[in-house]
């Protein structure tokens, strides 16, 4: 197309100097001996010239259209990469929610009822908790953290569970102290009763604190349906009793024990 553009360029240039020629003779010999042919020659080639330039362009876009710079080349390369990082890391962080929203609908089999593992929890959740058990497997005490929590299960579930404070750094405790070690062992959901003491023991005092729950009816459902006699009270499922033991000596307490019932 280049090529016949410059031959249509030639021949009109051509035509111009023919018309040219003819005007000298004019003015020369004083006779009109333009040729006509020549000017419709020149009209037709000038047309035919701007034809060829356009259709030229049309097939050759400009280097900016046609054939990017390699900076363009790399500019859309890196969006094309960011776009890409974005689009893995809003993937991930759907799979993320979905499965935190999974994990929190999911229900633990053996939720605590209580604030750290005690009477009414499950053997699993008591281990999750504190450790493995330390006693021999058949015994028939469970034993934690060095002695300083023992629970007896009824089944898999905690029915009675004592705080050693000898097996800790703080071996004597006051009332207050005792009670709020054993705060943590009962249930969240448990409402006191009344509070005496028991003072048959010349040496030893006992401070006895006496709790209802409904969590723990449930858990140890069925417990409480027996004689009264032997310290069930059917009547109010889910009791249970907090006794501090401590020397009448010094008015210090070494230990708490929670159990189910109403009999120390």
């Amino acid at each position: 197309m280049e090529l016949v553009i410059v031959i249509l360029i030639l021949a009109f240039i051509a035509s111009l100097l023919a018309i040219l020629y003819d005007r000298i003779r004019w003015k020369i010999f004083g006779a009109d001996a333009t040729s006509k042919t020549a000017i419709v020659a020149s009209v037709v080639l000038f047309v035919m010239i701007i034809a060829a330039s356009n259709r030229l362009a049309n097939e050759n876009p400009t280097v900016a259209e046609s054939d990017p710079t390699p900076a363009a080349v790399e500019t859309e390369s890196t969006e094309a990469s960011t776009t890409k990082v974005e689009e893995t890391k809003a993937e991930e962080k759907k799979v993320t929610e979905v499965t935190t929203a999974v994990e929190e609908v999911k229900e633990d089999p053996f939720p605590l009822i209580t604030e750290s593992g005690g009477i009414g929890d499950h053997r699993t959740a008591m281990e999750k908790q504190y450790g493995e058990d330390l006693n021999e497997e058949g015994s028939a005490l469970s034993a934690y953290q060095n002695n300083e929590i023992v629970a007896l299960y009824i089944g898999d579930i905690v029915g009675n569970v004592s705080l050693q404070f000898e097996a800790t750094d703080t071996p004597r405790r006051t009332l207050d102290e005792a009670l709020a070690a054993a705060s943590k062992v009962i249930p969240k959901d448990a409402k006191k009763v009344k509070a005496y003491d028991i003072t048959d023991d010349e040496m030893v005092m006992k401070h006895v604190v006496e709790y209802q729950s409904n969590e723990l009816a449930t858990r140890l459902k069925g417990m409480y349906d027996g004689d009264e006699s032997l310290g069930i009270a059917p009547k109010t499922p889910g009791s249970f009793l907090v006794m501090a033991k401590g020397f009448k000596e010094d008015g210090t307490y070494f230990s708490v024990v929670v159990g189910w019932g109403t009999k120390p």
